[in-house]
């Protein structure tokens, strides 16, 4: 357990040490030392190195300082004498690690990219994650049964939100794509609903643990908890493919910048478009009725089949306005 705790702080450091440099590096416009040939000062100056117009390495810096104070804190006073404050930061731990996972399936398929710093940091989010949910376990769990009905809340709160990003982002799809092409302005909307989404994302999986590990002893959770998770699990999936794969080659297409062309790219991934942006809507609806209504009474199998027949008819309907819009613009022409 010391060993666990003396890693955390190590752990926290370095990554606040990493954060400063690019920061420092960034700033005074410095060339970046990327180990193994990476590229890291490229994937640093694209657009996916801010969340919500903030700098990533500034978010770093205060989470890895935050953490490392934490649990410098802790180590010297010895036990876990800031339960709710653990509890907090075991939430921002979650919250980091699987922001580190977004980032890297960026750097993976969206830039096609990789950089040595960011995989630096991602690797330290995972230890720091792991460390502090080892050391602490036994404390979350008697919060999260004391706060329950504050989790619950919470992650109700975040799958509205993430709903109604969902619901206004298909609604500007539907808008944006009506001439077969997406503006720069346009996509700037797009990204920020996504980064949205993104963010409550986030909450719901966090709240989601904490409504697992705080569930009373001999409680079974209910059948459609269990299918709203796979619901969520197909959001997560969906949203990467629709915002970090689908959209981006949008813009590139419209601007003509330089990308791997196929023919007739441009129809496919328009239909592409309608098709995942009608999956979100469903699955997203689909998941809030879940667990505004728990108790639906049919079983996990049958709640599964609903959601696929509910899935297929929502991308039926995305074609169908896909076709509308390709032959209304065929038209104009």
């Amino acid at each position: 357990m010391v060993l666990l705790k003396l890693l955390l702080i190590f752990c926290s450091l370095g990554g606040f040490l990493l954060s400063l440099y690019i920061f420092h590096k960034k700033h005074r416009h410095e060339k970046m030392l990327c180990p193994i040939g990476g590229k890291c000062e490229a994937v640093l100056a694209s657009q996916y190195n801010r969340f919500f117009g903030i700098p990533l390495e500034t978010i770093g810096l205060f989470y890895y300082g935050a953490v490392f104070i934490f649990s410098t804190v802790r180590a010297v006073m010895g036990g876990d004498p800031f339960p709710l404050i653990s509890f907090a930061v075991f939430g921002l731990t979650i919250t980091a690690f699987l922001f580190s996972l977004y980032l890297t399936f960026i750097q993976a398929f969206t830039l096609k990219q990789w950089c040595t710093l960011c995989l630096t940091s991602a690797a330290l989010c995972t230890i720091i994650f792991t460390s502090t949910f080892m050391t602490s376990q036994q404390s979350f769990v008697a919060l999260l049964g004391a706060y329950q009905p504050l989790v619950s809340a919470f992650y109700l709160l975040a799958l509205a939100v993430g709903l109604g990003c969902a619901t206004v982002t298909d609604v500007f799809f539907l808008k944006f794509l009506r001439d077969y092409h997406i503006s720069q302005s346009e996509y700037d909307v797009l990204s920020t609903l996504a980064q949205m989404m993104w963010a409550s994302l986030a909450a719901i999986i966090v709240a989601g643990v904490g409504l697992a590990l705080g569930a009373p002893d001999g409680y079974q959770l209910p059948h459609s908890m269990f299918v709203s998770w796979i619901v969520l699990l197909v959001i997560l999936i969906n949203a990467a493919v629709l915002n970090l794969i689908v959209a981006p080659k949008l813009l590139h297409i419209s601007f003509r910048e330089k990308h791997d062309h196929e023919t007739g790219e441009l129809g496919i991934i328009h239909k592409l478009a309608f098709e995942l942006g009608a999956v979100s809507v469903v699955s997203w609806y689909f998941a809030f009725f879940l667990t505004v209504i728990p108790d639906t009474g049919y079983s996990f199998f049958a709640l599964s089949i609903w959601y696929g027949v509910l899935v297929v008819v929502g991308v039926a309907v995305g074609r169908l306005f896909e076709y509308r819009i390709r032959q209304s613009s065929r038209t104009a022409v």
